[in-house]
């Protein structure tokens, strides 16, 4: 066996104990819930779990690879279908994905994008989503690196939604490390009566940079959509938020708030944000709102006045910040996975399980 044979079966073996690792102590803890993993590009069939998807469920090993779903009318899942997206070994990956939910139908999809390598990576995924009249989508996207070197992991990605008449989104981000990650949302209301509600968080600690984009488009008349953007930075992070609602001449009665909220915990930590308004309709309720700063100062007075320690007062009003995103997912099993990994991210904030 040659020195560099030998190299690649170190690594190999290094690299299987890391995937390994992670699915044995973060995993989604869920009976019978259906699963697909890709590793470094790749279909894995040892650590999905194919057995329990839903009829319609079908997947690509080419060069784009991803899912292809298509939920016919009236399909109800009960539980989420989970999809990861696995790293742990210097390599670019492509994934494109579908999902098409027919009318009345209720569908849950946690995906994630899990970072273990100890070297550079780089992902690109293209999602398209088409939500039929009457059909509710709940879609939560975690994107975590749990390298002990946190790598230098960068991740560029696009969503397209499209919501028909008296349909339900329910949409939440939440970045947790990666050097580089940029998530752009294009969510067109195109139905009367359609709802979005986006809820995302970001926490960004040393060099780290995330730009989330979302533009909401109201095309119908009597659509709503409530986008809520929350980010923590610290050290050197840097943080961007571009939110942007537009509203069609034909979008009357239509109603669209859009928030963000961020906490700078570190002088050199960097924070841009830009809401933005594009009304071309009358009779409809538009409004944004942007917020910088550190953590509130009156009620760390207030938890000192009460005999509570700075840094424990300070982890409780960071506990407040986050849960305002965390609660409001609706699963019980992600609700609790998600939970998990802000323990493992910052082992001083605790969030109950």
């Amino acid at each position: 066996m040659t020195k560099r044979t030998k190299n690649t079966a170190r690594m190999s073996q290094k690299n299987s104990k890391n995937v390994s690792f992670f699915w044995d102590q973060h995993a989604l803890r869920s009976d019978n819930a259906g699963r697909l993993v890709f590793l470094n590009g790749r279909y894995n069939k040892k650590l999905s779990n194919t057995s329990s998807l839903p009829q319609g469920v079908s997947f690509s090993n080419s060069k784009e690879n991803g899912v292809f779903c298509y939920f016919p009318d009236n399909t109800i899942i009960l539980k989420p279908l989970h999809i990861v997206f696995l790293t742990d070994k210097k390599h670019n990956t492509k994934y494109r994905n579908v999902f098409t939910l027919g009318a009345g139908s209720k569908i849950c999809i946690y995906e994630e994008h899990i970072d273990l390598a100890s070297t550079a990576t780089k992902q690109e995924s293209s999602s398209t989503l088409k939500v039929a009249a009457g059909a509710k989508l709940d879609y939560v996207k975690l994107y975590n690196s749990l390298s002990k070197n946190k790598t230098k992991s960068r991740s560029n990605n696009m969503t397209t939604v499209t919501a028909l008449t008296n349909s339900l989104v329910k949409m939440q981000h939440i970045f947790l490390g990666g050097e580089k990650i940029e998530e752009k949302l294009q969510l067109q209301l195109a139905g009367e009566n359609a709802v979005a509600s986006i809820q995302s968080l970001a926490w960004l600690s040393n060099k780290e940079y995330t730009n989330l984009d979302i533009e909401i488009q109201h095309t119908a008349a009597k659509t709503k959509s409530h986008t809520l953007y929350k980010s923590i930075a610290n050290d050197e992070s840097h943080s961007v938020f571009r939110g942007k609602i537009l509203v069609d001449r034909d979008a009357r009665q239509s109603e669209g708030l859009l928030k963000n909220h961020n906490l700078l915990l570190s002088n050199k930590a960097q924070v841009d944000t830009l809401p933005e308004l594009e009304i071309y309709a009358d009779d409809v309720k538009c409004s944004h709102g942007a917020t910088v700063g550190d953590l509130d100062e009156k009620a760390l007075f207030y938890c000192a006045s009460r005999g509570i320690a700075e840094k424990d007062a300070r982890v409780m009003l960071l506990h407040a910040f986050l849960a305002e995103i965390v609660d409001k997912i609706e699963d019980k099993i992600i609700k609790e996975h998600i939970r998990h990994n802000l323990n493992i991210f910052s082992p001083d904030l605790t969030f109950i399980l």
